[in-house]
């Protein structure tokens, strides 16, 4: 096995182009957080076959593991992966997470509080907002985690020490609390404190960092053939051993805090997963070869521009529909519709922005940087 991954692996960069496999992944992900978001805030106290499905397997273990590990892998395609970029980009995701929190929660909480004059709700509204630690909160940290990896030049094997160690940490830590809820709320962006951390940075670091060194070897990977071959069927068997013998005493799929402060073994086996899934998407993309998978490129291209919108609009309708009109449980046929016009409508909204506005405001600035 090591002489086939010698052979299969160089020492140069020779596989730098777009990865339809990654792009794939990255589509299919955002699909699923949408529609899992729908039946979170739609239906919140239904609990069925369809929506474990949907919520707790496909929402769950196949879009933020998956598209946090593709994170990593596309740190090292990237051209602006310095520390000086990776830094910047840490801190205006981090800004974006608060800024999203706002519209998506904040502003649908003042809109109920002008029309029933109640600040209860509100003020917990808040202080939630600032305090939640989402997707895009840990990935602004694990952007400047990823800078500081690359100021000290850590390599492959410290990388993977390092994750293991914080996922290990993370999940001795996960519940742990002080009672006070400013200090829990702040603690919840390293480990599970409190109900509204969502992604605390030592239990889900492991994804990005692994997903750096696998990417460290696909980039210069000769046969990708070969490469999948070897790397999704060993994923896969070991998949198999953890759903047959660890996954059934787990029962993380029923209860949000065993994924979100997910354990190692959780997090290792959902790495197997990710693997595993890239190495049949790009089986897919050979076999398919007539298929452009342009979509789902597109959606992998603006996915976070997606996200957020998605989420925008979201935390505004179910405003509408639970408050105003009093619709509480939606069919399920219902959610799924909805989630599939709010990812159309999301989709529409991401590409006017890339291809107008924010071709606009790269022109404006270059212009004002002229005139300086």
């Amino acid at each position: 096995m090591t002489k086939l991954l010698k052979k299969t692996i160089g020492t140069d960069p020779i596989n730098t182009g777009r990865q339809i496999e990654v792009d794939i992944a990255k589509g299919l992900a955002i699909i699923f957080m949408v529609w899992c978001h729908c039946f979170i805030m739609l239906t919140p106290n239904e609990w069925n076959t369809p929506i474990l499905i949907v919520d707790g397997i496909l929402g769950g273990p196949f879009a933020a593991p998956v598209f946090m590990f593709c994170v990593g892998i596309g740190v090292c395609y990237s051209k602006k992966n310095t520390p000086k970029d990776c830094l910047k980009r840490g801190l205006i995701l981090l800004g974006l997470g608060l800024l999203l929190n706002v519209f998506r929660s904040i502003l649908p909480d003042f809109i109920r509080y002008l029309i029933t004059g109640s600040t209860h709700f509100l003020y917990d509204s808040i202080y939630y907002s600032v305090l939640s630690v989402d997707i895009l909160q840990f990935a602004g940290l694990a952007f400047l985690f990823i800078s500081l990896c690359k100021k000290l030049k850590f390599n492959n094997y410290v990388l993977f020490v390092i994750a293991i160690a914080f996922s290990l940490l993370g999940t001795y830590l996960r519940r742990a609390h002080t009672g006070h809820d400013i200090i829990d709320g702040l603690l919840g962006y390293l480990w599970g404190s409190n109900p509204e951390t969502f992604f605390p940075f030592l239990n889900w670091i492991i994804f990005p960092v692994f997903g750096m060194i696998f990417g460290s070897f696909l980039i210069r990977c000769k046969d990708k053939c070969k490469l999948y071959l070897l790397s999704s069927t060993v994923s896969g068997f070991l998949l198999v051993i953890y759903m047959i013998f660890i996954l059934p005493d787990k029962q993380w799929h029923s209860v949000d805090a065993y994924y979100y402060f997910l354990d190692t073994v959780d997090a290792v086996a959902f790495t197997f997963l990710t693997i595993a899934c890239l190495g049949i998407y790009y089986a897919l993309s050979q076999i398919l070869k007539r298929v452009s998978f342009k979509t789902l490129s597109r959606f992998s291209k603006h996915i976070t521009a997606i996200y957020c919108i998605h989420w925008t609009i979201l935390g505004n309708l179910t405003l509408v529909l639970r408050f105003i009109l009093r619709m509480y449980e939606l069919q399920f046929w219902q959610v799924t519709l909805i989630a599939a016009l709010l990812l159309g409508i999301s989709d529409l909204i991401a590409i006017f922005y890339y291809k107008k506005l924010k071709r606009k405001f790269a022109r404006k600035s270059s212009t004002n940087a002229k005139v300086q």
